[in-house]
């Protein structure tokens, strides 16, 4: 049962939430978290601001066709950045970031965004749809 207490809290707490997933999600190689602990969290800031919002109202990044959309995106890019490794001659998942100057940490960086971002909009879209939410 949904209650005007609910909405506010998980409202108001659902953006803080996506801040810190998104500080888990890029200080993961100083700190213990990564791209999946921080995707996880972010997922529960998408579910808060789900929860948080007026029946049948929805903000756009709690709109299961935008999770879907991000979710293939950052599968697409994952995949794009396996592989660019074997094509470069470098090996599967080598730092083909190296060769722009950038220091190595970039590309652990740019691996932890990618995997934060699809399972981020993974869970929250399956956790929109156990809440009933997607009608599509």
């Amino acid at each position: 049962m949904r209650t005007a207490l609910i909405e506010v809290v998980t409202g108001k707490l659902g953006p803080i939430v996506l801040l810190f997933g998104v500080y888990v999600m890029l200080y993961g190689h100083l700190s213990p978290g990564g791209g999946f602990q921080g995707g996880v969290v972010i997922a529960s800031g998408v579910v808060f601001l789900s929860l948080g919002g007026r029946q049948g109202a929805s903000t756009r990044l709690t709109e299961p066709r935008v999770l879907a959309g991000l979710e293939a995106g950052a599968f697409f890019i994952l995949v794009l950045a396996g592989l660019s490794g074997s094509i470069l001659a470098q090996g599967f998942f080598s730092n083909f970031i190296s060769g722009l100057g950038l220091p190595d940490v970039a590309f652990i960086v740019f691996l932890n965004t990618v995997i934060g971002l699809k399972v981020g909009a993974g869970i929250g879209f399956m956790s929109i749809a156990m809440l009933g939410r997607v009608h599509d």
